[in-house]
């Protein structure tokens, strides 16, 4: 379940990873906020439709069959839901790191948008992000770092876990 809930997560991140202007820590954290609490209000409401709509017996009209317009969404769960809230909960407690982790090392694959993120930042916030990263390089120091604040921060763990070193 967790594994789901970090590869969703790690979708998610991925596409924000191309936008055209890159996102400093705090736009990122809030995007990724809104796009969690939008999937859990997008699964909430579809519980709630399939409540309250009667399960009919499915339809012999073979054009509505065929059209793709018409297919029916497969049916969500409780474990759905739960599932998105925990995505939201860790959302709501990334911190730096997740985001050097996440974000910015994809955005290293793309010169121009680090190069344009790093242009963007104060010298403060870039002094911080590059000790992450140069910290990240070094597997033994980093493990050891992350393998101790997993144990204090469980939303870090979840998405640390799930994010392949190099």
């Amino acid at each position: 379940m967790k594994a789901h809930i970090a590869l969703t997560l790690l979708l998610v991140i991925g596409f924000t990873a191309h936008a055209e202007t890159p996102l400093k820590f705090k736009a990122w954290k809030e995007q990724q906020i809104v796009e969690a609490q939008n999937e859990v209000l997008r699964i909430s409401a579809r519980l709630r439709a399939q409540k309250n709509t009667p399960k009919t017996e499915k339809s012999t009209d073979t054009d509505l069959l065929s059209s793709n317009r018409f297919q029916q969404a497969p049916d969500v769960t409780n474990g759905d839901l739960k599932n998105a809230q925990e995505t939201l909960t860790i959302a709501k407690e990334f911190t730096l790191e997740d985001y050097a982790d996440v974000y910015v090392s994809n955005l290293q694959e793309e010169p121009e948008q680090f190069t344009k993120l790093m242009n963007s930042l104060s010298k403060d916030e870039m002094a911080q992000l590059m000790k992450i990263l140069v910290k990240n390089k070094n597997p033994e120091t980093s493990q050891q770092t992350n393998d101790a604040k997993r144990s204090k921060n469980p939303a870090s763990a979840t998405l640390a876990s799930s994010v392949p070193r190099a």
